[in-house]
């Protein structure tokens, strides 16, 4: 079976600051970037906390398999 070489792709990362306001993810400034950080870890420990009020089980496992990490969120 002959199988065509596949070609790269490009991909270009978009952040919407405000309505009129999108930049590709390379161009923004250090300040930007750091609010953006902050932004998405606080998005990304909201919804570990969602999922594992849900699941307490899962939780426990996850403190079982690493008793010295320092979680992040609360559930």
């Amino acid at each position: 079976m002959c199988v065509a070489k596949s070609q790269p792709i490009t991909v270009v990362g978009y952040l919407v600051i405000s309505e009129n306001n999108i930049k590709p993810l390379t161009e923004l400034t250090a300040e930007e970037e750091k609010q953006w950080a902050e932004r998405r870890d606080a998005r990304f420990k909201s919804a570990m906390a969602d999922y594992y009020r849900q699941h307490p089980d899962e939780f426990e496992l996850l403190e079982d398999a690493a008793p010295d990490a320092e979680i992040d969120f609360y559930i």
